[in-house]
């Protein structure tokens, strides 16, 4: 088991992914992750920091010090709607022997209907399932390296507002899962490198 790790989860929409992370984090190491929103109608602003976006350099920068200033070792996107820059994948990354870890959820099975609304993307669909992804970021959206997926049936005899509610339960258990093998070191995590220097992105 990881002694310590410093998470910080980003989110925008409501928060019920960013909020299960919160939690679970809290129950196994006692304290509270950083937990930020770029939007001021969020639920999350009342348990994280409100990072308005300003325009992308000073918002990236800003995220960035906060991170650097915490050291933070994983970086969990949890409903997040923007597109992390190279340059900041780049930095985050340097802090950590240049290893990626940075996670992103996404609701299709990679790299079926990337993007936004995708479970109204594969219920608009023939398919038969769909399914949930955890995958490294990357600056290409929803393109990264997939750690770990999940299928399951789209249900049609419910309505497509129930077959989201039912498929978010999902992706709660699915993130709960990776963050679990962080923990019990499955996953390997670089600590973040004492000594490492922080400058704003190019």
């Amino acid at each position: 088991m990881l002694k310590s790790c410093k998470i910080a989860i980003f989110a925008s929409g409501l928060g019920t992914n960013a909020l299960a992370l919160k939690r679970a984090y809290k129950d196994f190491y006692s304290i509270d992750p950083i937990l930020i929103t770029d939007n001021p109608k969020s639920p999350i602003c009342e348990e994280g920091i409100l990072i308005p976006f300003t325009n992308k350099e000073e918002h990236e920068a800003t995220l960035l010090r906060i991170l650097f200033e915490n050291k933070i070792d994983w970086l969990l996107l949890a409903g997040y709607m923007r597109i992390l820059s190279a340059n900041f994948i780049a930095m985050f990354s340097s802090w950590h022997n240049n290893k990626n870890q940075i996670l992103n959820i996404h609701p299709s099975l990679l790299p079926k209907y990337k993007g936004k609304d995708a479970y109204l993307q594969a219920w608009n669909s023939k398919d038969s399932h769909t399914g949930v992804s955890v995958h490294l970021v990357t600056e290409v959206l929803d393109s990264g390296d997939i750690l770990v997926q999940i299928p399951f049936l789209i249900r049609r005899d419910i309505d497509l507002e129930q077959f989201i509610t039912e498929s978010k339960k999902i992706e709660n258990d699915l993130y709960m899962q990776v963050l679990r093998r962080i923990f019990q070191e499955e996953i390997p995590t670089i600590k973040f490198q004492e000594g490492v220097s922080f400058a704003t992105p190019i």
